[in-house]
């Protein structure tokens, strides 16, 4: 299948084997953005138990209050050394964004 060609699309993994290969390949600083529709916790999860883990500067995602307990995700990632930069709260959902202390 030609993943290029308008109207098809690939889906991949976002476990911690595709972060850890995203690591080994770029060793830069990282600005994550994470758009999953629901299913941050479970992504974030992945990215905290990869090596990439230690070069995110920034994490940016929306939280829907509805989906899962936004305060607990705000408390695991300060818990694993982010420090929260900004939150806008609006309809039901967060604008979360983070930075590595």
């Amino acid at each position: 299948m030609d993943y290029n060609s308008p109207g098809n699309i690939k889906v991949i993994s976002a476990d911690k084997k595709l972060f850890d290969e995203i690591r080994i390949s770029d060793l830069l600083p990282k600005i994550v953005k994470i758009d999953v529709e629901g299913h941050e916790p479970t992504v974030i999860s992945e990215l905290m138990k990869s090596t990439m883990r230690e070069d995110i500067h920034y994490l940016y995602f929306k939280a829907n209050k509805s989906r899962y307990d936004v305060a607990q995700l705000i408390k695991t990632l300060e818990r694993l050394g982010f420090r929260k930069l900004f939150q806008s709260a609006y309809t039901g959902y967060h604008d979360l964004t983070f930075t590595k202390t």
